[in-house]
């Protein structure tokens, strides 16, 4: 078992990335649930088959299941409306527990329900998907899509704890197993050059659950870090985990608008190729090092153009639609477009303004 401690700013408390592989059969030597008086499970009707009934065997007392529709397109304000009723119904006060069983989606809507009903109450992440376990359930983010814009509503709100057990990945379909290596990917960019270079020379295909947890243990110390410097994005230092994300998040709403469903991150993995391509326009990656981002995102069997696009969009309205979801992205000041981009691998670089900026160059690049 390893343990990373979180540090909550502007508090003495700490919360704990857990990783057991097994570790939801030892769920309550890990955490302590004798202080609440009623807990929910919440998970999604995916994850429920293969490890909700496991989860459940190791708790004495009377635990609560809602099970949610799958699927980005859940997460939004009937969904939290809807678990807001059921605890209500069920009588959850404050001294209640969420647990939130799943991926990004399940995360990020648990998080948010708890940060708000009756202002406030606990909840643990237990993250099943690659995505998941190596970003989103750690940092407190929170939130849901509104108005077609990906997580425009949302609160920061840590955790109690977060486990990490690859086990639950074992029955991911491999389109939703990998996604996951883009925030991985992400995270040695910005941060971690040699995190990076296992992308480049590894066979993703071939790794085992032994050398995805050091990965995951890698990122997620990364992503402490991180946070621990700048938990409201208020310092800057945060923004560093927005890289390719703008283009990214353009990109994934705009292929739920049109039907081609990307996932989260085969969209941010474009997003990764496309500000890895505007660092490059602007002096600071040469062309080797493009094509190094290039080959990383290949061999963990993600998507390196818009191919899904074509014939579902024509070429001005995809430049108009980019165009408006990037001028609405929530990391704005104003008007003015916030890029996070690469000063070179392994150092990230935020509050990039770059004038005129004109979309059909990337479109180029992607041969759209």
């Amino acid at each position: 078992m390893q343990q990373i401690n979180v540090k909550i700013s502007k508090q003495e408390s700490f919360y704990p990335i857990i990783f057991k592989q097994g570790g939801l059969n030892q769920i309550q030597s890990l955490f302590s649930f004798k202080e609440y008086i009623q807990i929910c499970l919440v998970t999604d009707e995916k994850i429920a088959p293969f490890w909700l009934e496991q989860l459940c065997s190791h708790f004495d007392q009377k635990l609560h299941t809602l099970i949610l529709p799958s699927g980005e397109n859940q997460k939004n304000l009937q969904t939290i409306e809807f678990c807001w009723k059921y605890l209500t119904e069920k009588q959850f006060d404050r001294k209640s527990l969420l647990i939130a069983l799943g991926g990004g989606v399940i995360g990020d809507i648990v998080g948010f329900v708890a940060s708000t009903y009756m202002r406030g109450i606990d909840f643990i992440q237990i993250p099943t998907t690659i995505i998941a376990q190596s970003d989103s359930s750690i940092g407190g983010k929170t939130g849901f899509n509104f108005l077609n814009q990906k997580n425009h509503i949302g609160t920061f709100y840590q955790p109690k704890m977060v486990l990490i057990d690859v086990n639950t990945l074992s029955t991911l379909p491999k389109r939703e197993l990998v996604q996951g290596f883009a925030e991985i990917i992400k995270h040695g960019l910005i941060f971690d050059q040699e995190l990076f270079k296992f992308f480049v020379r590894e066979d993703i295909d071939k790794i085992t659950p032994s050398q995805l947890e050091k990965l995951l243990v890698t990122s997620c110390r990364i992503k402490k870090e991180i946070v621990e410097q700048d938990e409201r994005e208020t310092t800057g230092m945060r923004k560093l985990l927005n890289f390719g994300h703008t283009f990214g998040h353009a990109v994934e709403s705009l292929s739920w608008q049109i039907g081609v469903n990307l996932l989260h991150g085969e969209a941010i993995a474009i997003g990764i190729l496309a500000e890895s391509f505007l660092s490059f326009k602007l002096g600071w990656l040469s062309q080797k090092e493009l094509e190094l981002v290039k080959k990383a995102i290949i061999n963990a069997n993600l998507p390196v153009d818009l191919s899904l696009f074509k014939n579902k969009i024509d070429q001005k309205n995809l430049v108009e639609k980019l165009n408006y979801l990037i001028s609405v992205d929530k990391k704005n000041v104003g008007k003015a477009v916030n890029w996070t981009l690469l000063r070179k691998i392994g150092e990230g670089v935020f509050d990039v303004k770059i004038n005129d900026l004109d979309i059909q160059e990337i479109l180029d690049y992607f041969n759209f």
